[in-house]
């Protein structure tokens, strides 16, 4: 049985998560995961000062990888704790950044598959065509 499903995802994720991510206007995977953390931000729960990686650690959907001290501070990197994990916030944050709509949706996750074909044929030109119509298609629209 090799099928992988991210059920974890689907049925343990809250709603009050969803809500708060959507309200967040500058929202990027490089913000979500591998991301370095003040030890005495990830366990802040304070609505002026609220640091989304903090809910998500506090939820499960980001692990600490890494330790590092920085002067007296202590700094955790945090990144997902697995691929099921991974798999579901990116599907959520793709959703987010198609506002939703199914057929962007698709489309996008159709320009994925072939940037990754290019990618593994090293047809570097053909990617960046498709990485440009991909982002005419998404950033203007």
């Amino acid at each position: 049985m090799n099928n992988f499903k991210n059920w974890w995802f689907k049925t343990a994720t809250p709603k009050y998560i969803y809500e708060y991510l959507n309200t967040i206007g500058d929202l990027s995977i490089e913000k979500i995961e591998n991301f370095w953390i003040d030890s005495k931000d990830i366990s802040t729960f304070e609505i002026d000062h609220f640091i989304p990686q903090a809910l998500l650690f506090q939820s499960g959907y980001l692990s600490i990888a890494k330790e590092k001290r920085v002067g007296r501070k202590i700094k955790y990197f945090l990144k997902s704790p697995n691929l099921e994990v991974r798999d579901g916030v990116y599907d959520w944050l793709l959703k987010f950044l198609t506002n939703g709509d199914e057929k962007k949706e698709k489309e996008a996750i159709t320009h994925g598959k072939q940037m990754l074909n290019f990618i593994e044929k090293h047809d570097f030109d053909g990617l960046k065509t498709k990485m440009q119509s991909f982002f005419l298609a998404f950033l203007i629209n």
